[in-house]
């Protein structure tokens, strides 16, 4: 039986919540919290055991932001926080993953009546999942490390890029590794799994805490040496080459190789990476469930260039998208997350 921490400050979401959890013959909910100071005080005094734990977002006295923050610092636990969907839901929902929350659910809006079922499976799923997570994978934010000059990866008249895939707990760590990045003469893609409002919102943070710049991916732009192309979460990012040696972005609601069932996938950048004429690409495979990924990087790798870095399992919060690859024998480096930026910089030397 896996028990749960529902914190809510609405006595309505409390109730739907615990009874919908209570009605799945695996899930409990064994405790209840008004506020993130009541749940703080439930964890870390350890008066009730709890397998994961549901938190929102907006709540007086102590909101969900500092509860993660205090709760992932003194008694790590997989949390899953309930977010609205709006701007300002969204920019802190954001903050609680890079903070350490396992992912999130969307809380019923509008006609709540025909919504509430679909979340309501969306939420059983990662609470059963969440009880997998590699809570311990803490990464120390105050660690930082130096990347070198770009003008020492600049040597090479290859094309370059480099092309991250991450889902479940991908935020926390791509962050971790923006953060330190200096500036590269290279383009950055990053497909993270996540809706589209919450898409945006991700890369205006980045955008702020980063030495280059981060941004949204639009239709048709042109792709330029040292910007970091976040993919829409609603649309597969793919990278196109014109007859004059110019590389641009196209946006598709559909995907082009097959059915995929991730928007936006990895195996999708990866399948037009491998179009492009003569471009080495460092591809690295970060946290998430599934195998996203592992079939465009088969491909990639046989058309392309490729130094592929894969996260380890000592770090991946869930070791899916990186075991896949691993596994399947494409990985030439495997490194915890602490060792990324070294790593991809040595990497993306030698390419």
């Amino acid at each position: 039986m896996i028990s749960v921490l529902v914190v809510d400050d609405s006595a309505f979401m409390r109730k739907w919540m615990s009874d919908a959890i209570n009605q799945q013959e695996d899930l409990q909910v064994v405790a209840i919290a008004k506020n993130g100071k009541q749940a703080i005080e439930l964890i870390t005094k350890g008066i009730v055991p709890v397998d994961v734990i549901t938190m929102d977002v907006e709540m007086p006295v102590i909101d969900g932001l500092e509860a993660v923050e205090v709760i992932m610092k003194r008694k790590p636990t997989p949390i899953i926080m309930v977010s609205t969907l709006t701007r300002v839901g969204a920019t802190e929902t954001i903050r609680a993953l890079t903070l350490g929350a396992f992912d999130f659910v969307q809380k019923p809006s509008g006609a709540i009546s025909l919504n509430m079922e679909l979340v309501e499976e969306e939420l059983f799923t990662k609470i059963r999942l969440a009880t997998q997570a590699n809570v311990q994978s803490a990464i120390h934010d105050r660690e930082h490390t130096k990347a070198i000059a770009n003008n020492d990866i600049s040597r090479s008249t290859a094309k370059k890029a480099i092309a991250i895939g991450a889902s479940t707990g991908g935020p926390r760590v791509l962050q971790h590794i923006l953060e330190r990045l200096q500036p590269l003469d290279v383009p950055i893609f990053i497909v993270q799994h996540m809706p589209k409002a919450f898409t945006e919102t991700f890369a205006q943070r980045l955008d702020r805490i980063c030495k280059m710049p981060v941004k949204e991916a639009t239709d048709g732009e042109r792709v330029k040496n040292g910007v970091v192309y976040v993919a829409p979460g609603d649309r597969h990012m793919l990278i196109k080459e014109l007859m004059s040696g110019t590389q641009t972005i196209e946006l598709r609601e559909d995907s082009p190789y097959g059915r995929d069932v991730h928007q936006p996938s990895v195996n999708n950048l990866f399948y037009s990476l491998a179009t492009i004429q003569k471009m080495n690409v460092l591809a690295v495979m970060l946290t998430g469930m599934g195998n996203d990924g592992m079939n465009g990087l088969t491909l990639l790798r046989k058309e392309q260039e490729v130094t592929v870095i894969a996260e380890s399992e000592q770090s991946a919060v869930v070791y899916g998208m990186p075991k896949a690859v691993i596994e399947a024998g494409l990985a030439d480096r495997i490194v915890p997350a602490k060792q990324m930026v070294p790593e991809m910089v040595k990497a993306l030397q030698n390419l």
